[in-house]
């Protein structure tokens, strides 16, 4: 499962680190404690006649099926299980052609200990940039109003090192697989999101949770383990 993340990079940073060739969010700004609904910065491929783009724009957290007649839907959809995805009918169009990437520097999970939930920050060791899998959809309400992004989180079984924080994790996307991930002229299927699932290890062995204070407001403070504040 992911339901709260980090994207912490500044803008400029974004731009270098996920080889963007511009953005379309000029609010961006880095955030410590994104959760399900909120708007966050999505990567996606963007076809013109004789060239692919690779730019980031805003998305709503929480993808929004473009048949719905609402924003707010029964059912939750800011995580998909990446090992159906391509049989859930909410995500077989944005699979097939709407796939893209999140940039992330980590996400939190609560762990139980002694009856008590302590959040955890989970992010990666290396210098590496993180990035989710992840597939959003056009969402248009009203006729008269802009379409609007909405996204989602590809999360399947967490590897052994991270089961005892949560039993699910989100996909990654590593950077030599981004191209192809995000590939406008290739429709996606249940066999690439496999793969990605298949090579996880190279990136989670690498990952590790530390727990920090409690999950309120904004700020880099949200990610500072605990022990580096006693």
């Amino acid at each position: 499962m992911c339901g709260r993340f980090v994207q912490d990079d500044d803008l400029n940073e974004v731009l270098t680190r996920y080889a963007l060739d511009g953005h379309r969010f000029t609010d961006y700004q880095p955030r410590w404690n994104l959760a399900p609904t909120q708007t966050i910065g999505l990567i996606r491929a963007v076809q013109h006649e004789s060239s692919v783009d690779r730019l980031m724009g805003p998305a709503r957290w929480s993808l929004v099926p473009p048949w719905e007649k609402k924003l707010a839907l029964p059912y939750s959809t800011f995580n998909a299980r990446a090992e159906k995805v391509s049989t859930t009918r909410a995500f077989q169009g944005a699979l097939a052609h709407h796939r893209a990437l999140i940039p992330t520097g980590g996400y939190y999970e609560w762990v139980t200990t002694n009856g008590v939930k302590i959040p955890h920050f989970i992010t990666t060791t290396t210098d590496t940039p993180l990035a989710f899998a992840a597939l959003y959809s056009w969402w248009q309400g009203d006729p008269s109003s802009p379409p609007l992004c909405t996204a989602t989180v590809l999360t399947t079984d967490a590897p052994e090192e991270l089961a005892w924080v949560h039993p699910r994790t989100p996909v990654f996307v590593p950077p030599d697989s981004w191209t192809e991930w995000l590939d406008p002229d290739r429709e996606g299927n249940q066999a690439i999101v496999n793969n990605l699932i298949a090579h996880q290890h190279a990136i989670t062995s690498l990952l590790q949770a530390s727990p920090v204070g409690p999950v309120r407001g904004e700020g880099p403070q949200l990610v500072t383990p605990l022990e580096a504040t006693s």
